[in-house]
């Protein structure tokens, strides 16, 4: 990405609901958190300086992979199944490593994994492990 002070305009639809969305969430003491997930191809510097401003505007934590890595390992040429627009099974490890670590760090949020009501996830998540970790 190249540096710029330019800022995308956002689109008419996330111009009028995003605000929206922000201050419904407020309302039911939810936190919001902006995450941009590496994109060479979909991404840019002007659209980074927009959602920051949006951000730094209604004090939601931002994360932008594509102007940081934070320390994740991530590689355009290992974890990338495109060259550049969409993460691989790698790239997409990485980053989900990342958020948790951030989520547990940073938000509260409780463990449900012994939650009888949320036993079907576990039951889901052996099955995905099954079919895609061979």
């Amino acid at each position: 990405m190249k540096k710029t002070n330019k800022r995308e305009k956002l689109p008419s639809l996330t111009k009028e609901y995003l605000p929206q969305i922000i201050s419904l969430a407020k309302q039911n003491d939810c936190q919001v958190l902006f995450v941009q997930f590496p994109s060479q191809s979909s991404w840019n510097w002007a659209k980074y300086n927009t959602v920051k401003d949006i951000a730094q505007e209604y004090q939601i934590s931002y994360l932008d992979f594509n102007v940081s890595q934070y320390n994740t390992g991530f590689s355009w040429l290992t974890d990338s199944r495109d060259g550049g627009n969409h993460l691989n099974y790698y790239g997409a490890q990485k980053m989900t490593k990342y958020i948790g670590e951030y989520l547990k760090e940073y938000y509260t949020l409780e463990d449900d994994r012994h939650n009888p009501e949320y036993q079907d996830y576990e039951e889901i998540y052996k099955k995905y492990q099954q079919n895609f970790m061979k």
